[in-house]
């Protein structure tokens, strides 16, 4: 026989009355007070560089939209901007990633250690490739001509250039459009190692160096037979324009586009004065080059290196 006692009685009554007394829960704390003072030991964002934010998933979300804690990273009090700036993706703005980049000399590696090292996200969960079709290491992307798919070779060269000028009378523009035109030849257009050292990715010593690195190739050096000298805007001693024999082989400014300097006889007369026949009717010799109008027809075998004649 179980004999109930007194004060078993006043316990269980004192329990039952605390019971059902409505009393606020303690709030439940998740994080330390310091998680969101980026100068404190305990800041979420040294955390996350470290870990990841796969643990952040597990309260706020797969894409960190809430979930069950009903807080968004993406809100406006935490990283609707956070790191960056209002403006960072307005290439227009002062406070643009283009123009914080071009500041630090072009250091992209500060975005792989968020956005990963395929700037498809990383921890951060924005991809670079939405803006970025090719992903922000395709060549048109600091310059040249970004709106172009990146498979077109001319989108690389400027226009535009690293500081978004566009006109050829700007040295770090000149040119170069003008040297993928294909109107006298189609023998090296669209090589960007004719003048250039290419580099090997974004990533070679030799590129973001702050150097312009000239490497003349064949054929503007003719396989090795002529040197070419780049100096202050100014080209000479170039096979393309005329370093050959019989050629007239003038200086170049880099920035006078379209003036002519490259028509039709400023390479060599026409006909050449020395050691040549004197008449103009060259398709009588090129016919395979030139026709009687002097249109070049033969554009794979104008500027090659070679003279070709129609008794080779």
């Amino acid at each position: 026989m179980r004999v109930i006692t007194i004060p078993s009685i006043i316990l269980a009554a004192t329990l039952f009355w605390s019971c059902a007394e409505e009393v606020t829960p303690p709030p439940s704390v998740s994080h330390p007070p310091e998680w969101n003072q980026k100068d404190a030991l305990n800041f979420h964002g040294n955390k996350v560089k470290v870990t990841g934010n796969e643990s952040c998933k597990s309260c706020h979300g797969e894409k960190l939209s809430g979930g069950v804690s009903g807080v968004s990273c993406g809100s406006e009090d935490c990283h609707l901007n956070f790191p960056h700036p209002a403006g960072w993706d307005n290439p227009q703005d002062a406070n643009s990633h283009h123009v914080y980049l071009k500041n630090v000399g072009w250091m992209i590696e500060e975005c792989r250690s968020c956005h990963g090292d395929d700037y498809k996200g990383g921890w951060s969960l924005a991809s670079c490739y939405k803006c970025h079709e090719n992903g922000p290491e395709a060549c048109n992307v600091c310059h040249g001509e970004g709106a172009m798919p990146v498979s077109v070779v001319s989108s690389w060269a400027p226009p535009q250039d690293l500081n978004d000028q566009v006109a050829t009378e700007n040295i770090s523009v000149g040119a170069h459009q003008a040297h993928f035109k294909d109107t006298y030849t189609t023998a090296y257009s669209r090589d960007c190692s004719l003048c250039h050292k290419v580099p090997q990715g974004f990533d070679d010593p030799d590129h973001r160096n702050g150097v312009v690195d000239m490497q003349w190739g064949d054929p503007a050096t003719n396989a090795g037979e002529v040197s070419p000298v780049y100096a202050n805007g100014t080209c000479s001693d170039v096979y393309c324009h005329g370093n050959f024999d019989r050629g007239r082989n003038p200086q170049l400014i880099w920035t006078e586009v379209g003036t002519g300097q490259s028509d039709c006889g400023s390479c060599h007369g026409i006909p050449p004065r020395r050691g040549h026949i004197q008449s103009d009717l060259c398709y009588g010799c090129h016919s395979e080059v030139v026709d009687a109008e002097k249109n070049i027809i033969g554009k794979n075998k104008h500027i090659n290196g070679q003279t070709d004649t129609d008794f080779d």
